[in-house]
């Protein structure tokens, strides 16, 4: 900025494991009624960044000074912004009850380790974001230093985690018999299921992840190949189908399974 006088009043960055950098990117920040009246009046800007966005106050106050005199005029005690994302399935990749498309709250005045702010689930449905976000004035001034610059918060998501299931299609007549999905490191394994039938009507082989649920991501962070081994090594094998799919977010399933919900990514090989 061009003026000495803006001083950062806070900044949020928002990360998300589901991004191949943790970058939560692709966010929209939206200023309440009474926020945006805050801005034209005493004129804060917002600027976003790759990773969330600043908040800046053009004065040559402290921000104590700045936001107490505020408070004494307006009484408003804190900022209050919407966040949205471009991303539509959103509540598909994240780590959310599944069905569940609420509002998370964050407050500056609940925050966890490395100033974290924690979320909140709100219960009713909304359609003005998935986030909203209050910044609170004294939490504000409690934690600029010195320096005279505000606080740096964040708001971390977690990628949801999924059973995934391969459900092999044989169209080609080839014999299928002890094929395998196996994990280029040997690291997971996944369990034969046996014959199902897909949503075409069609017989498949189901090969499923078992009680190792796998995080959905951005870009895949595994390989996985269906093999046929050559006798009883897994070493010495026929390659039938080398990387098979990774799961789309926005194709999830419900099962059931011992009496508990579940959610799975379902992915078909055509042999």
């Amino acid at each position: 900025m061009s003026s000495t006088n803006f001083k950062l009043v806070f900044r949020v960055d928002f990360f998300h494991s589901y991004y191949q950098d943790d970058h939560f990117r692709g966010l929209n920040f939206k200023a309440s009624g009474g926020t945006n009246q805050l801005m034209s009046r005493y004129n804060f800007k917002i600027i976003v960044t790759a990773t969330g966005f600043d908040f800046y106050a053009n004065t040559q106050q402290s921000l104590k000074d700045f936001l107490n005199y505020i408070n004494q005029a307006t009484e408003v005690d804190h900022f209050h912004f919407t966040v949205t994302t471009i991303d539509t399935v959103f509540y598909s990749f994240t780590d959310l009850p599944i069905d569940w498309n609420g509002q998370i709250q964050y407050e500056s005045n609940s925050i966890m380790n490395d100033n974290e702010l924690k979320g909140t689930m709100g219960d009713d449905v909304t359609t003005e974001g998935f986030a909203s976000l209050k910044i609170y004035f004294d939490d504000i001034v409690a934690a600029t230093g010195e320096n005279n610059i505000g606080p740096k918060y964040k708001v971390v998501f977690n990628a949801r985690k999924t059973q995934w299931r391969y459900y092999v299609i044989n169209r080609s007549n080839i014999n299928l018999e002890n094929v395998k999905v196996v994990d280029q490191n040997s690291e997971i394994k996944f369990e034969a299921i046996g014959e199902s039938t897909i949503p075409n009507g069609e017989k498949a082989l189901m090969f499923s992840s078992g009680n190792t649920f796998l995080p959905l991501s951005e870009v895949s962070k595994y390989k996985f190949d269906l093999v046929l081994p050559k006798g009883d090594r897994i070493l010495s094998k026929q390659i039938i189908f080398s990387g098979l799919p990774s799961p789309n977010a926005s194709n999830l399933m419900v099962d059931k399974v011992n009496n508990e919900n579940i959610v799975i990514s379902p992915m078909y090989v055509y042999a």
